[in-house]
């Protein structure tokens, strides 16, 4: 649950827009999470767990002489870590062999807020991709400032895309200039905690609804854009018309007629076929005036 209620909230919101806590664990018991690798069609080089960092955050209640005990198992022995450093956004290197698998086990006096863990190489291109189903991208405010700053130190961002609002559409609103100011303050919010960084707003998919009797495209989309674009101009950010770059008006339901098909029957999500052509319109707007020889 992501931006959960803030009744519940302890601990500072990480990057994802969350944080977990482990149970208080005895040593030497069950793991609290287990991490494996896997090579897969999709992912051929990911066969074993190297370099893998903990990214975790601050504990008010923590005392001078109190420490977190973290225990790391891996395929060949068990190694334990003291995780004494109490900053917003603290990092350690839990693995610096490749493994297959990770057990990992903490035992606290009180919980730390737990960020994540990063697999990441050196070499290559990473997304950082926050998927919140059923959210209009209004609560990125939620995250404090610092804790981005923080994370964009470490991971050095090269660019923020925001892609959200098909939940946003209403057959009642034919306006949206609130959703335009929602995502204003959301833009305004990363570009104060994380300045310097472009931000690409992405524009509303065509999608496609039953209206009088027959499933077109839904009649108040194009407000819902206008809304996306003028957000984006009054920023300066980046603005890419997907509607218009896949097709206009229309498209969702010849791509759902197509072999084979490109959305599923809820004309609004892609499928892997869909996907790869958005995919591509994407890749093309963002090295379009790129060198790539």
């Amino acid at each position: 649950q992501y931006f959960r209620n803030e009744k519940n909230v302890v601990f500072k919101f990480g990057i994802s827009g969350d944080y977990a806590t482990s149970k208080i664990q005895a040593p030497n018991s069950n793991y609290w999470v287990r991490f494996k690798a896997g090579r897969s069609k999709d992912w051929p080089t990911m066969d074993a767990l190297e370099k893998v960092y903990l990214y975790y955050g601050q504990n008010h209640k923590q005392q001078a002489n109190e420490y977190t005990l973290l225990q790391v198992k891996t395929d060949s022995s068990t190694q334990s870590f003291e995780l004494n450093e109490n900053e917003l956004l603290n990092k350690h290197l839990i693995n610096t062999q490749a493994s297959q698998q990770l057990d990992l086990n903490f035992i606290f006096p009180e919980p730390h807020p737990i960020y994540g863990l990063s697999f990441e190489d050196e070499e290559g291109l990473y997304i950082d991709n926050i998927a919140k189903r059923n959210d209009s991208g209004s609560h990125f405010h939620k995250i404090d400032s610092t804790i981005l700053a923080k994370f964009n130190e470490d991971f050095e961002y090269d660019l923020i895309i925001l892609h959200y609002g098909p939940n946003v559409l209403s057959k009642r609103l034919k306006t949206y200039k609130h959703y335009e100011e929602i995502l204003i303050r959301t833009i305004n919010h990363l570009k104060k905690s994380m300045p310097n960084i472009p931000i690409l707003v992405i524009g509303n998919a065509d999608q496609g609804t039953r209206f009088k009797g027959k499933i077109d495209t839904h009649p108040h989309i194009e407000g819902l854009i206008k809304a996306q674009k003028m957000a984006a101009i009054r920023t300066r950010s980046g603005f890419l018309n997907l509607y218009e770059a896949m097709g206009g008006k229309g498209t969702m339901v010849k791509w759902a007629k197509s072999s084979p098909p490109k959305v599923s029957k809820d004309y609004v999500h892609f499928s892997h076929a869909g996907a790869q052509i958005i995919g591509q319109i994407l890749f093309n707007y963002i090295t379009e005036d790129l060198d790539l020889q």
